[in-house]
């Protein structure tokens, strides 16, 4: 314990830092619950957010927008580069039904579109609702 003394860390406060730490990064536990002197597991209940996956070219504007938009929500999401691959432009036509435009946006399973689209939805009040589903 002289550990976390030395840390500033009062010792009492360790398991809500570390529950609090670990919620953060998306882990699943089981944490103490104590209700008077019976201490029972439940599970530590997380949000699961839905995989965001947004295909860009490098120098394309409405991919930054996209983008930044997206951060500002706070969303994780993977990019997809399509600048000289000409496997992956395939495949994202494929995947859209036809189109070859840059950003092209998924949540979840939910083809969103490009970027006039993703603020469409946001305007719409949609797109919260879909990034936390």
């Amino acid at each position: 314990m002289a550990a976390l003394h030395d840390c500033g860390i009062e010792p009492q406060f360790m398991p809500q830092i570390l529950h609090e730490a670990l919620k953060c990064l998306g882990f699943d536990l089981m944490i103490p619950r104590v209700q008077g002197t019976a201490t029972t597991m439940s599970p530590l209940k997380t949000s699961t957010k839905p995989k965001v996956t947004v295909y860009t070219a490098g120098h394309c504007c409405y991919c930054h927008m996209a983008k930044q938009l997206l951060r500002q929500k706070g969303a994780d999401f993977e990019e997809i580069d399509v600048s000289g691959r000409g496997d992956i432009r395939e495949s994202l036509r494929q995947r859209t039904g036809g189109r070859s435009t840059v950003p092209q946006i998924w949540i979840g399973d939910k083809h969103v579109g490009g970027c006039d689209d993703l603020l469409a939805l946001d305007r719409a009040g949609g797109l919260d609702a879909l990034l936390a589903s």
